[in-house]
């Protein structure tokens, strides 16, 4: 599981205690309940060597084994009166004012990348040294984003649901995709390792927040692009889902974490070809304009790939995120559409599951996009010397998915 580390030290510096009270004016959970204690919070933050995926707007998924690009870093708090009753969300009290979450100023709409070895991690310290905590248990949770777009502005991809304070648990987070679209923004989300944390009394903790990525990625690396199907010329190509929602459930204590949540949006009716139909911009994983002029050959298009490739010169590459989603009971997961000038489709292919985590499966159509698990239709790996678009010269009916974890599928650049 690939996944970004912060390290957490937490010193608690003062405790603060009500005063004016006698054994018999406040029960002992009112005692408890009203015990304050000082917090200072200093963090260090760095991209651990397992972290190897970039989206930029619209060009490519680009993946490398020494850089990750975070855009946000918030760290939220849930706190319940005993260890293992129920964490609700919970604002700290810094200079007299309620907090809504520990923000990290550093990452704000950063540029640069961070380096994947720990000696050359930069460090950024944030010290709040008056912090006002209730005595109690808490869990800390950490959610970072990558959501910055291709001229490296800070997008606005992800949203949350509202948190109301000692109501909103914490298995209740979820995530949105706004308008913006999830083309170029991961999104990692994680707790404290050692959590439950007490505050009781002055101590030292050190605690690391490790954040797993909750989105899935899909490649389209494809060659001999068709120019042109019964007599009307092909504008464009890419991957759309059938059904699909725009949001993800956070639930770090459910197993997977991360499922998709909200309704269910459905391009056609089970069983309906697509061919005619336009789909909508959120109904696309990925896609790929034809430019004005491209060379044609045979039936094909020629020359259009954008880095000068010698071996595949007819191909194109693109990549995205897409929100986790549960395997569909009817027709297939992914459609590969060729459309014209108006985007309306003129073929489709079946996109089939082939291969998991680096070894063949039973060939499906119907399979989930899973949480950190890239899907690749197509194959491109420098580091392993593979370099195989799909050709849709020779596949007139279905396209082959390559189904394989970050762990597996590395190194792929264009």
């Amino acid at each position: 599981m690939r996944s970004l580390r912060i390290h957490l030290a937490m010193f608690v510096a003062t405790m603060l205690l009500t005063t004016g009270c006698t054994n018999g004016e406040l029960s002992d959970d009112s005692i408890i309940s009203t015990k304050k204690h000082e917090v200072a919070l200093t963090f260090d933050l760095g991209i651990d060597s397992q972290i190897r995926t970039r989206a930029a707007g619209n060009r490519e998924l680009v993946s490398s084994d020494d850089w990750q690009k975070v855009s946000s870093v918030r760290v939220y708090m849930f706190r319940s009166d005993t260890e293992t009753g129920t964490y609700t969300y919970y604002r700290p009290t810094v200079n007299a004012s309620k907090i809504d979450y520990i923000y990290v100023p550093d990452f704000s709409g950063k540029t640069q990348v961070w380096g994947d070895d720990e000696a050359e991690w930069e460090e950024h310290e944030m010290v709040i040294s008056a912090m006002t905590l209730d005595e109690g248990w808490y869990r800390l949770v950490g959610i970072a984003r990558d959501d910055i777009d291709g001229d490296d502005n800070t997008g606005s991809t992800w949203t949350f649901n509202s948190l109301a304070e000692g109501v909103t648990t914490i298995n209740a987070l979820t995530a949105a995709v706004t308008s913006g679209g999830l083309a170029s923004g991961e999104l990692f989300v994680g707790e404290a390792e050692h959590a439950p944390v007490q505050i009781n009394a002055s101590k030292r903790l050190h605690e690391t927040i490790i954040m797993k990525r909750c989105v899935a990625g899909v490649l389209m690396y494809v060659e001999n692009i068709p120019a042109s199907i019964s007599s009307t010329t092909v504008k464009s190509i890419g991957i759309v889902r059938r059904k699909h929602t725009g949001g993800i459930d956070l639930n770090l204590d459910a197993s997977p974490c991360f499922l998709p949540t909200g309704s269910i949006s459905t391009l056609v009716p089970d069983g309906n070809t697509l061919v005619g139909v336009t789909p909508s911009p959120t109904d696309y994983v990925a896609r790929y304009a034809i430019p004005g002029g491209a060379e044609t050959s045979n039936g094909y298009y020629v020359n259009i790939t954008e880095n000068g490739s010698t071996t595949h010169p007819n191909a194109i590459f693109r990549g995205a995120f897409v929100t986790p989603q549960e395997a569909p009971t009817a027709d297939c997961t992914l459609n590969l559409v060729a459309c014209d000038v108006d985007g309306k489709v003129l073929k489709q292919w079946n996109v089939k599951l082939v291969e998991s985590n680096g070894a063949p499966v039973t060939p499906t159509l119907l399979y989930p996009l899973v949480a950190n698990n890239i899907y690749c239709i197509g194959r491109r790996n420098i580091a392993e010397d593979i370099d195989d678009p799909v050709d849709l010269g020779e596949l007139p009916d279905d396209v082959i998915i390559v189904h394989g974890s970050w762990q597996v599928d590395v190194d792929i650049d264009m």
